[in-house]
């Protein structure tokens, strides 16, 4: 005699709506003169359209300056939403050219690659901590490499490069401090900064149009955070 079976199917799950703010440098910002369309703010809000997504970077603020303005992203805090703060600095923080006290007052020069990596990477640790007070997820995002700047000497540079690659390397071997990575630096268009298909001519900021850098950084990213 055949049996028969009852299946009680439950409601199906709704995913949380997003609340994404991005924190960072004129990289994350899209600056350089990369068109307002290929920003990662735009890309990212065309491909997750229920979610709301700020950008309250600061264009040429270290990490020290970006970890003093916190309040710039945990005052968008959506106790309805799943709150995610996409995070990104380190070419101002390791950019000790610029005439200020080098690496955020820390001391440091790029004179060891490693020590500075580590420093910078201990900045993150505590913008994480300031970030998770808030009521955000902390989601750290890699940055491409860059030149120092194009009046620097060369062992200068290669020492930046150096420090940049320690601490990308740091992120990806303690991803599971942070509640996620998103890692375009690893995207190898993002590591030749003389190639202007990705970078624009200062060496630095990416790329603008529908193939540049900003839309390569951009969807890197994307292919990283929730849906």
């Amino acid at each position: 005699m055949p049996r028969t079976y009852s299946i009680t199917i439950g409601p199906a799950v709704t995913p949380a709506l997003l609340n994404i703010v991005l924190q960072g440098n004129s990289i994350l910002a899209g600056g350089g003169g990369v068109s307002n369309q290929y920003r990662p703010l735009s890309m990212i809000a065309a491909a997750r359209p229920t979610a709301n997504v700020t950008d309250v970077s600061r264009g040429g603020v270290d990490i020290v300056g970006l970890r003093a303005n916190v309040a710039d992203v945990t005052s968008l805090y959506n106790g309805a939403r799943r709150n995610i703060a996409l995070c990104q600095e380190c070419s101002n923080y390791l950019n000790d050219t610029r005439g200020e006290a080098a690496f955020g007052g820390d001391g440091l020069t790029l004179s060891d690659p490693n020590a500075a990596a580590l420093a910078l990477y201990n900045h993150y640790l505590l913008w994480r901590d300031s970030i998770r007070a808030g009521g955000f997820e902390m989601w750290v995002v890699t940055s491409p490499n860059a030149y120092e700047t194009t009046a620097s000497p060369l062992s200068n540079n290669t020492q930046y490069l150096a420090a940049q690659d320690a601490f990308s390397a740091l992120i990806r071997a303690n991803a599971a401090q942070f509640d996620g990575v998103c890692d375009p630096a690893a995207d190898a268009r993002m590591q030749n900064t003389a190639n202007t298909a990705y970078f624009s001519g200062d060496r630095i900021h990416m790329s603008d149009g529908a193939s540049g850098g900003s839309v390569v950084y951009s969807n890197d990213i994307l292919a990283d955070i929730p849906s």
